[in-house]
C-alpha cells in the first residue's frame, strides 16, 4: 500500500512540475518572442509585393504594460546581417525590462516613402489609443532604391520593374549587384573588396611588396612591375589579386592609406585601361576614394571616363561575352553615377517631405517622434535627418557621432560589420542609447 502510495505521489509530483514548466514557457514565450501582425495594405505602396501584405508585416515584442515605442526604418531597424534577438528593438525591450511593447517595423532596403507608407498603414488600423513614442531612421535606400537607378536597374536586369525581395534573390550571383553597390560606393562610405580573399603569398607578392618598401619610387616601381605582370591584367582573378595585395601593402605601410590606395589604383587603371572590363577597378576606386580628401570623387569618375574611352571598343566588346554583362559594364556603371549626380537634388527634396510626413503624422496622433543619424558617415542622409529634427524641433540621437566616439575610444570593439551594418555590439549601443533618451523623456 506505501509502495503505491510513493509511486502515486511521484506521478503526481511530475504531472505538476510539467504543468508548471508548459505555463512558465508560455510565459517566457509572450515576453520575449515577438508577434508577427499584417496590417491592410495602403494603395500606391512602393513596393507592394503582388499577391502579398508582407512588406506591411511587423514584429511585436509584447510588454507589460500598454506603453509603445514603434521602430520605423530600414534594414538598421529590421536587423541586417544578425540574429532577430540582437536586432535594437528587441535588444531596446529587454534592456527596458519588457515593460513596452516594441513593434519592429523595420523593412531591408526600405526608402523613405515606403517607411512613411507603413506607418500610416499602421496608424489606420490600430485601434490602440495608447501614446506612442515613434523611433525614426530611414533614408539611406533612397538614392539606389528610390530614384531612376532604381528603374533603369530593373530595366537591365529583366526588362520591367522588380520587387526588392526578387533582387535580393541574386546576392547569390554577385555581379548583378555590383552596379547598385558603385552607386552606394559613390554616395556612401563602402569599403571595396574584402582583400583576404585575394591575397596570396607567392613570388610575385614580394616581387610588389618591394614597391612599398622602397616607397619614393612606388609609383615608377608598379609600372615595371605591371610591365613584367601584363599577362595578369587580362585575368579576372589576378586583377583583384593585384589590387588586394595594393590595398594590404598600403595599408600596413603607407602614410596616407587611402589617398595612396586610390593613386595606386589610377596607376594601375593608366598603365592597363583594358583592366576596366572588370568591375573591381572601378569599384575600388569610387569607394576609396570616398576616404580620402586629395582627389575628388567627380575627378575620378571624369579619370574612368577617359580612361574608358582610351579601349572603349575592347572593353564593351568584352562586357558583351559575359553573361549579364550588360547590366555591370562599365559603360552602364558609367551612366548611372551621372544619373546619381542628376538624381541628388530631386531625391533629397523628396526624402525631406517624406521624413516632414512621418512627423506630421506621428504627431497628428499626439505621438512623439524621436529621429536618429545613421551610425556610419552617410552625410547628405544624416544632414538631412538633422536639420529636419532641428527644423521641427524633436529629439535627435546623433548616432554617427557616437559610434565615432566610441571608435576612436575602443578601437578594438567591431560595431560595424560587412561595410554597412551594425554587429549585435553596435545594435546594442544603439538600444542603450534611445534607452537613455526614452528615461529622459520620461523625467
Amino acid at each position: 500500500m506505501m509502495k503505491k502510495k510513493i509511486t502515486i505521489a511521484f506521478i503526481s509530483f511530475i504531472l505538476s512540475f510539467l504543468i508548471c514548466e508548459f505555463f512558465l514557457r508560455i510565459l517566457t514565450l509572450r515576453y520575449s518572442s515577438p508577434i508577427t501582425y499584417t496590417a491592410k495594405s495602403v494603395e500606391g505602396y512602393f513596393f507592394l509585393r503582388e499577391g502579398s501584405q508582407y512588406d506591411f508585416a511587423y514584429e511585436l515584442y509584447d510588454g507589460k504594460t500598454p506603453a509603445r515605442i514603434i521602430a520605423i526604418g530600414d534594414s538598421y531597424t529590421n536587423g541586417g546581417n544578425v540574429l532577430r534577438e540582437d536586432t535594437y528593438p528587441s535588444q531596446l525591450y529587454k534592456m527596458l525590462n519588457k515593460k513596452y511593447t516594441v513593434i519592429n517595423q523595420g523593412l531591408c532596403e526600405s526608402p523613405t516613402r515606403s517607411a512613411y507608407d507603413r506607418l500610416l498603414s499602421f496608424y489606420q488600423n490600430d485601434k490602440s489609443k495608447e501614446k506612442n513614442i515613434v523611433l525614426v531612421l530611414i533614408g539611406a535606400a533612397d538614392i539606389f532604391l528610390d530614384s531612376s537607378l532604381q528603374e533603369n536597374y530593373y530595366k537591365l536586369l529583366y526588362g520591367k520593374g522588380v520587387p526588392v525581395y526578387k533582387l535580393s534573390a541574386e546576392r547569390n550571383n554577385r555581379s548583378p549587384f555590383y552596379l547598385i553597390r558603385l552607386v552606394e560606393a559613390a554616395w556612401k562610405k563602402i569599403q571595396g573588396f574584402e582583400i583576404e580573399n585575394y591575397i596570396t603569398y607567392s613570388p610575385d607578392f614580394f616581387k610588389l611588396k618591394e614597391c612599398y618598401l622602397s616607397y619614393e619610387n612606388k609609383t615608377a616601381c608598379l609600372n615595371i612591375f605591371f610591365q613584367d605582370h601584363k599577362h595578369f591584367l587580362n585575368d579576372s582573378y589576378q586583377v583583384k589579386s593585384i589590387q588586394s595585395q595594393m590595398i594590404y601593402f598600403n595599408q600596413k605601410y603607407a602614410k596616407e592609406s587611402y589617398k595612396d590606395i586610390v593613386t595606386d589604383l589610377k596607376t594601375l587603371i593608366s598603365f592597363e585601361p583594358k583592366t576596366l572590363e572588370f568591375f573591381s577597378p572601378a569599384f575600388n576606386l569610387i569607394a576609396y576614394t570616398n576616404f580620402q580628401s586629395f582627389y575628388t570623387l567627380n575627378e575620378n569618375i571624369q579619370f574612368l571616363k577617359e580612361q574608358y574611352q582610351k579601349e572603349e571598343s575592347y572593353i564593351n566588346q568584352r562586357n558583351s561575352t559575359i553573361p549579364r554583362g550588360n547590366i555591370y559594364s562599365l559603360k552602364n556603371m558609367l551612366n548611372s553615377l551621372d544619373n546619381w549626380e542628376k538624381d541628388q537634388d530631386k531625391l533629397y527634396k523628396t526624402q525631406q517631405s517624406f521624413l516632414v510626413k512621418i512627423i506630421d503624422l506621428v504627431k497628428t496622433h499626439g505621438d512623439t517622434p524621436i529621429f536618429m543619424t545613421y551610425p556610419l558617415s552617410y552625410k547628405k542622409v544624416n544632414t538631412s535627418l538633422r536639420e529636419i529634427a532641428k527644423g521641427k524641433n524633436i529629439p535627435l540621437i546623433d548616432l554617427e557621432k557616437i559610434f565615432e566616439d566610441e571608435k576612436n575610444k575602443h578601437p578594438e570593439i567591431e560595431l560595424i560589420d560587412d561595410w554597412e551594418h551594425c554587429t549585435p555590439l553596435g545594435y546594442h549601443l544603439m538600444a542603450e542609447k534611445i534607452q537613455q533618451q526614452i528615461t529622459n523623456l520620461k523625467e
